[in-house]
């Protein structure tokens, strides 16, 4: 909005009134320079003409503290990691013991269940962690290179004939020794088969 000239001052009455301003500066501080100087932070928060923050030294002092606290925190932080880091890899290797291990309860349990099952009070804690197992396999739901594996880990390398002969007592249905030839094949990893006294010979790989 642009001011009416009759409210706008006058050069001539702009720079009276600036002169009056000057000259009452200069009477009630006759000895202060007229050249203008900033005021230091300190002054200013003393004085009131900011806002109201720590001296600048203290400032200073505090972020110094901040910083060399942040630097603690970060070497406790990195110690701290370091044993969090071995835990961890602890507790992965434990929790992939734990699973071999439950897989191969589960397999013990299809085989030995009902008839052979163990009577005795740890029995009872067995049972409750097979019922909170989840797909436990029904009896004679095994593959036949899954039993051969669980029979082979109690019995060592042992002539894949006689193998053939007692697999089917876990396995309820008959088991050849083309099949178990069969199974090594196809499961490399887990046995080898070699020729000793005149018999094929099949155990666990190591």
């Amino acid at each position: 909005m642009v001011c009416p000239s009759f409210c706008r001052p006058s050069e001539s009455e702009f720079r009276r009134s600036s002169d009056d301003i000057t000259l009452r500066l200069l009477t009630a501080h006759p000895h202060r320079e007229t050249t203008w100087q900033p005021y230091p932070i300190d002054t200013v928060a003393a004085t009131g003409y900011g806002p109201s923050v720590a001296i600048q030294g203290e400032i200073v002092k505090a972020m110094q503290k901040r910083m060399m606290q942040e630097f603690r925190r970060i070497k406790a932080a990195g110690a701290e990691m370091d044993k969090l880091t071995d835990a961890f890899h602890r507790y992965q290797d434990l929790r992939q013991e734990r699973r071999k291990r439950e897989r191969r309860v589960k397999h013990l349990v299809a085989l030995l269940y009902p008839e052979h099952m163990p009577q005795n009070e740890e029995t009872a804690k067995l049972g409750q962690m097979i019922f909170e197992m989840d797909s436990v396999p029904a009896p004679g739901e095994l593959a036949v290179w899954e039993v051969l594996e669980e029979y082979l880990a109690v019995a060592g390398e042992t002539p894949i004939i006689d193998a053939a002969d007692i697999l089917p007592w876990f396995t309820k249905r008959g088991v050849t020794r083309q099949g178990i030839e069969s199974a090594a094949r196809r499961h490399p990893d887990i046995f080898q088969v070699r020729q000793g006294g005149g018999k094929r010979l099949i155990s666990l790989r190591e």
